[in-house]
């Protein structure tokens, strides 16, 4: 263990109020227990050969800060197990969150992401967010050159739209189609042209309805209000699904996707010679560890185990360099392009899934309220004066990530579309008043015509 107070520069006068009768420690002769394991890049922990340990990196320079205004002196303590905090078969746990809840400690300063689990034991510095997490598998693309022809590359034309988007489609097309051929059929011989009547069947609208999407017209309308009315509102739905369409498989087009070595977790497991890479203590590891799939449980007993795998939170700047070529990481974008640098672009998501972004937070034992509210008023005070920014930079450069695949193409859904798919119910509706309407005022100018 090692005392420490915080020597950076001050912004402005300390906590004058003191930690508050809830806290027991913050003080000279009883510092707080500050618990930390090496999480590069954010904060890297270095036991040398004398048996002591130091501490550096963006998080204890921000701690440091912290400290020196808040007038708290601490001192960093180990854990016993070297990872974040999960939940042992046992019910125990181990890591930063074990250290918390068997009060070997009185603060996180790894960041954690949130999980019902680990809410119910510790609470989380939650004012402020101290960095957005985005992890996902990334593999190493392929280099293999032209793809063999296959109808599966064809598919490729359908892609700008997603399955639920062709299918309601196809079910609207029916729709209006049978709209417009019924506007013709039973409207008056006053509002339609008998010839049109009989050229434009049922197959004869589809065909006109489909063309209208397609961009293509032809050569003769109805006349008759209803039927002017679903024409128009096939029109307009033609002309928003084409601009969709057409810009969505620009951008299909133009994206530079690459093949994937591995598809799945369960072609990894498959492979004797690839090694997994992950922060140990994730809570993606507790999702495995209960997980019904056994491929998934076969990467849990890596991280146990060490059986090809390396644990991301023990390692330094550029080791994962030795197998990169047959590596899988769970890790976000801009963490693997700490560790390997420029040749992070050559990797590529494993599966085609959302990406969610996760916020991470300091943690603390239960119930110290005020503790928890001074140091989130700190965060935002340091937040605000640009301190957190500036620390930040010393481990993420302002052009971070920027790779080429980060900018992945996302097929259009239907939850994309629904206001464009509105408008042929809206037609339809429309169509069917305009309809009776003109059969109503036929019979009527015939009933006036008679008494005339």
């Amino acid at each position: 263990m090692e005392e420490r107070r915080g020597g950076l520069t001050l912004l402005g006068p300390g906590w004058s109020t003191g930690p508050g009768p809830e806290w027991s420690a913050g003080t000279p002769d009883r510092p707080l227990r500050v618990v930390a394991i090496n999480d590069m890049p954010y904060i890297s922990v270095e036991h040398r050969p004398d048996g002591s340990v130091t501490y550096s990196g963006y998080l204890f320079q921000l701690w440091q800060i912290m400290a020196e205004e808040l007038g708290i002196s601490y001192q960093m303590v180990t854990p016993l197990t070297n990872d974040y905090g999960s939940m042992s078969p046992n019910g125990t746990w181990t890591g930063v969150v074990g250290e918390l809840v068997y009060g070997r400690a009185d603060l996180g300063l790894n960041l954690l992401k949130f999980t019902p689990d680990r809410s119910a034991v510790i609470d989380y510095i939650d004012g402020l967010p101290m960095e957005s997490w985005s992890p996902t598998f990334l593999v190493p693309r392929n280099t293999a050159g032209t793809p063999r022809l296959s109808p599966a590359m064809f598919a490729g034309l359908l892609r700008p739209l997603g399955a639920d988007v062709w299918w309601t489609l196809a079910a609207a097309l029916l729709a209006l189609s049978l709209v417009l051929r019924l506007s013709l059929r039973f409207n008056s011989a006053r509002a339609e042209d008998d010839r049109l009547v009989r050229d434009m069947g049922w197959g004869s609208c589809l065909f006109a309805v489909a063309m209208a999407v397609a961009r293509q017209g032809w050569d003769r309308t109805p006349q008759s209000l209803a039927g002017r009315t679903a024409t128009i509102f096939g029109w307009a739905t033609g002309i928003l699904i084409y601009i969709n369409y057409t810009a969505n498989l620009m951008s299909f087009l133009a994206m530079h996707t690459v093949s994937k070595p591995i598809s799945s977790i369960r072609e990894f497991v498959q492979q004797p010679d690839w090694t997994l890479a992950m922060y140990t203590g994730v809570d993606k590891l507790n999702e495995f560890r209960t997980s019904s799939d056994p491929d998934e449980r076969e990467l849990y007993r890596r991280s146990v185990t060490g059986d090809r795998f390396v644990a991301l939170n023990s390692m330094e700047k550029g080791v994962l360099h030795a197998v990169q070529s047959q590596l899988m990481v769970f890790a976000d974008f801009n963490t693997l392009h700490y560790f390997i640098g420029d040749e992070a672009c050559n990797y590529v998501p494993l599966q085609d899934m959302h990406i969610r972004s996760i916020a991470l937070h300091m943690v603390i034992p239960k119930g110290r309220k005020a503790f928890k509210k001074a140091i989130n008023n700190m965060l935002l005070k340091l937040y605000q004066t640009g301190s957190v920014s500036r620390l930040m930079n010393t481990i993420w450069k302002p052009d971070k990530g920027m790779c080429t695949q980060q900018h992945r193409y996302a097929e259009l859904s239907i939850n994309e579309l629904i206001p464009v798919f509105c408008l042929m119910p809206l037609g339809i509706v429309a169509s069917m008043i305009a309809l009776p309407m003109e059969l109503f005022l036929h019979k009527l100018s015939q009933t006036r015509g008679h008494q005339i």
